[in-house]
């Protein structure tokens, strides 16, 4: 029995690598084969991790086009720049499609159209996509490339924005009170989880706290946003710095050689993983018998600090310099659960329609 089951496993072996070796079906094990997510970081040209077949452009032009344009982009982080290369492949994809060999025979009615064909295979990011190409025809127009001057900007995207649930005072209370503070881990938690809630930082800003980002003298936290790469300073609640306190002085390994506040508790000079927070937050609400709700995760602390500032009646000016958003409009969907706010929501008595309804 074993024999003939060893025979069958070998066999099997034989079959695929001797499948794999042959051109038409290697091709296809290799568009099978799934990406991992950080196999394109650091290179500007590469296709966004979340794509797993590279559109690639065969027309020399577009292709030195493509090229010279993402050189101009190096600026921007690996993920943008990664985006830029797609949307660009793709629209130089359909162009070679459509045989327009040059930017110069492109119409506008042909524009729009290839455009309009992104809705139904990007229909979540075809908002960037249009910002995106908007972009390069500016930078195809300050380098004669071409003579369309066609307003994007007006090219406007009905999307529905997406619901960030957020925690009740009570419940972040109960996951803080998880917190077993009488651990190493647990102290880490309990700081990391306070400077969330008072403080309304990303997930990725606060595992890159370094010792140097506390003024302890004056209380206060200089922090390098990753996602804006701007510098924000916020005060830090008592209760918050004595948290981070604790950690570093009782919990926070000695033999640490980084400079980041919080490590690993398993290897000191390993930094924490990307998805660290979420994993202690899923723990966090086992513990303290929180109903998981689909959408609610870290960045929900956020959306908390967010509405309780609303609620208490900061401005939004200032809870978007709070949050450190450029924009106050990217705050709306921050303090959307704001319950007096609803309260002014106005009904439609009185109100004639006299030609048409949008729904």
């Amino acid at each position: 029995m074993e024999s003939t089951l060893g025979l069958v496993i070998a066999w099997s072996l034989i079959v695929f690598f001797t499948a794999s070796r042959i051109p038409p079906w290697r091709h296809c094990f290799e568009l099978l084969e799934p990406k991992h997510r950080y196999a394109a970081k650091g290179n500007p040209l590469t296709e966004p991790f979340h794509c797993a077949v590279r559109i690639v452009i065969h027309s020399p032009c577009y292709k030195k086009i493509h090229d010279d344009y993402c050189v101009t982009k190096r600026h921007l982080k690996s993920k943008s720049q990664e985006f830029i290369s797609y949307t660009i492949r793709k629209f130089c994809n359909c162009l070679e499609a459509k045989g327009i060999k040059c930017f110069s025979d492109l119409s506008i009615g042909s524009l729009l159209a290839i455009v309009a064909s992104f809705k139904s295979s990007n229909p979540r990011s075809i908002s960037r996509l249009v910002l995106a190409i908007g972009h390069f025809f500016e930078y195809l127009n300050s380098e004669d490339l071409s003579d369309i001057t066609f307003p994007f900007s007006l090219l406007h995207v009905q999307q529905r924005s997406k619901r960030i649930p957020s925690y009740s005072k009570q419940e972040v209370k109960a996951l803080l009170h998880a917190c077993n503070r009488s651990t190493p881990s647990g102290k880490r938690g309990y700081a990391i989880i306070l400077l969330a809630v008072t403080c309304g930082l990303r997930q990725c800003d606060i595992q890159k706290l370094t010792l140097q980002s506390i003024d302890w003298h004056t209380y206060k936290l200089l922090v390098l946003q990753e996602k804006t790469q701007s510098y924000v300073t916020l005060p830090l609640l008592s209760e918050t710095g004595d948290a981070v306190a604790e950690y570093i002085l009782n919990a926070r390994p000695r033999n640490c050689e980084s400079d980041r506040i919080f490590v690993s508790i398993d290897n000191p000079n390993q930094e924490m993983g990307h998805s660290a927070c979420k994993h202690l937050l899923e723990r966090l609400e086992r513990r303290a018998h929180l109903k998981s709700l689909n959408g609610r995760g870290f960045h929900s602390l956020r959306r908390s600090t967010a509405t309780w500032l609303a609620e208490s009646g900061v401005p939004v000016t200032d809870i978007a310099q709070i949050l450190g958003h450029r924009g106050m409009h990217s705050v709306d969907k921050y303090i959307s659960a704001n319950a007096r706010m609803r309260r002014c929501c106005l009904g439609f008595e009185g109100i004639q329609v006299e030609s048409e309804v949008y729904l």
